[in-house]
């Protein structure tokens, strides 16, 4: 069976998929801690309120530089929000930094992987010789695309019953 590149690439997506995330720090993560941290950071009464009464809270967009990203598709900024007279100066983030550099550095290793099986893949024009490029990893090969004819040959069959009967001798 030949390969499609759909197929390659859903395999070196399954193969990746496969691998456990070391680092549990997601961008999301890092953002509301950050937000929890700031939050904390205010006085006693209004994180209550904050607590209390988060619909009339009055909170602004802060930019974050070290969570600006960019991929596939587009630039991607880090805004985080917060209680309009919260103090970005007064929070320690140095581990969320740390965190989310490991993140990223995982996430870009995660990448370069998958483009190698991809290569790889890429070398191989049929299913066999994808398995004997990747001989480990038979379980999540691609499955054979079985083509089912839209329609039973329903005329056919009574046409070729009819030639039968009035004796036509097919090879077995």
């Amino acid at each position: 069976m030949r390969l499609t590149n759909e197929m390659r690439s859903a395999f070196a997506d399954k193969v990746i998929s496969k691998i456990p995330v070391r680092s549990d720090w997601t961008r999301d993560k890092v953002i509301a801690e950050f937000e929890k941290r700031l939050l904390r950071s205010m006085p006693e009464d209004v994180q209550v309120f904050a607590k209390k009464y988060p619909q009339i809270v009055v909170r602004s967009s802060r930019h974050i530089r070290w969570l600006d990203y960019k991929d596939d598709r587009g630039y991607h900024y880090g805004y985080v929000q917060a209680i309009h007279t919260a103090d970005l100066a007064a929070i320690d983030t140095s581990d969320l930094q740390a965190a989310w550099s490991e993140h990223t550095a995982e996430m870009d290793e995660r990448k370069a992987l998958r483009e190698r099986v991809y290569e790889q893949a890429c070398a191989c024009t049929t299913l066999a010789a994808l398995e004997v490029a990747f001989p480990d990893l038979k379980g999540l090969m691609p499955k054979p695309v079985i083509i089912t004819p839209r329609s039973l040959p329903v005329a056919a069959k009574g046409l070729t019953d009819d030639l039968v009967k009035l004796g036509l001798e097919i090879p077995q």
